[in-house]
């Protein structure tokens, strides 16, 4: 929590299980898996966490969390339908559509 107080902003650490942090409390999210563990995957959620927050300026910490949430969701969906290790990041795009009109 110090780092997101001391910056006074949002943090993500991404892991096994994801930790948000607006400097007042700290949310979990389970969304993803091993699928995540690639290069490029953290760009993908930087692009959807600010898309995330374009839309939704006025709430920070949950178009963060929105959006930690689609990733994970569209990996998961990755990994049932091609399994989880012989899977690209780019390949996390083909289940993105589903998952943002909640498919």
């Amino acid at each position: 929590m110090t780092v997101a107080c001391a910056l006074n902003a949002i943090t993500v650490l991404k892991g096994p299980v994801t930790k948000i942090c607006d400097g007042k409390r700290v949310i979990y999210s389970v969304f993803g898996g091993p699928v995540l563990a690639r290069g490029g995957s953290g760009d993908v959620l930087s692009g959807l966490i600010g898309s995330a927050v374009v839309q939704m300026p006025t709430s920070l910490p949950k178009a963060v969390c929105l959006a930690i949430a689609w990733h994970g969701l569209a990996a998961s969906r990755l990994a049932r339908a091609r399994g989880q290790i012989a899977v690209g990041t780019t390949e996390l795009l083909d289940f993105l559509g589903a998952v943002l009109r909640h498919e």
